[in-house]
């Protein structure tokens, strides 16, 4: 069975829609995994959302540090 995360990544790619959002805050999971807490507006309506960060965006800790903006896909 696929993973729920791996599908929702899969929609985005082929069918979100690209914002500039801005990190808020980053953790640390007992797991080891890593999610990024993060803001964007569409149409002058601001959303709060997080994402569970994959192996290859781990290599990049500065890209997801809190205050860094970085270019989101959203549904």
């Amino acid at each position: 069975e696929e993973n729920l995360d791996e599908k929702r990544r899969e929609f985005l790619l082929t069918k979100g829609r690209i914002c500039e959002g801005r990190i808020i805050d980053c953790e640390t999971l007992e797991s080891g995994e890593e999610i990024a807490y993060y803001y964007y507006e569409i149409q002058g309506v601001d959303f709060e959302s997080s994402e569970i960060l994959t192996d290859e965006q781990k290599k990049n800790p500065v890209k997801y540090a809190p205050g860094a903006k970085e270019k989101l896909r959203v549904a």
